[in-house]
């Protein structure tokens, strides 16, 4: 993909998005579009990075969010429910909205996508997250659009508002940290 190509990147608003769109910036790309239903995180988004077109939709539901995908050449699909009581939150974010997104491809000729999956579907786990993201791989790969598929496993850093990233932040500003009597330490540095 050249620098003046136009990329799409669902659920761009979020931890990995948010990283990918500064480094894609900074290594010249010009036509970057975001679609997230994060109106805070697409704000600081445009804040920071003025050259990116950001479209607040949610990607669950069918709209004109769908003509920013109009001259894409790719698609970085990052949209996915992580975290929620309710199974139906999986289906709606995860499932349904790469239903949406396949779509939105296939009406638009984009012809590739690059998934960001979980390396949970490789895993023994049974709960409404692990089924969502098997199901939306499933989908990107029974969709006829030529993909890849990444599955990371933990993911932290900036922009990360919870899990490590609170807890990296937090050990920055406390220089003590409590541990309980009962936890066994291995010591590591890098």
């Amino acid at each position: 993909m050249l620098s003046k190509d136009k990329i799409v990147i669902t659920g761009g608003a979020g931890l990995v998005g948010q990283n990918l769109v500064r480094l894609l910036v900074a290594d010249g790309f010009e036509n970057i579009t975001v679609v997230d239903k994060d109106a805070d995180s697409l704000a600081a988004m445009k804040r920071d990075c003025p050259g990116v077109t950001v479209i607040h939709a949610d990607l669950a539901e069918p709209g004109s969010w769908r003509a920013g995908f109009e001259g894409g050449r790719g698609v970085v699909q990052l949209q996915a429910q992580v975290t929620a009581k309710e199974g139906e939150r999986f289906e709606r974010n995860t499932v349904r909205s790469t239903a949406n997104v396949l779509s939105g491809c296939k009406e638009h000729g984009i012809d590739y996508i690059v998934h960001v999956s979980s390396s949970v579907v490789n895993s023994v786990a049974d709960d409404d997250y692990t089924r969502s993201k098997k199901t939306q791989e499933r989908m990107v790969i029974d969709s006829g659009i030529e993909h890849c598929i990444l599955r990371p496993t933990l993911m932290f850093g900036p922009f990360d508002p919870k899990h490590l990233g609170w807890l990296s932040r937090f050990m920055e500003r406390v220089p003590v940290f409590p541990v309980s009597t009962n936890a066994k330490i291995t010591p590591y540095t890098n």
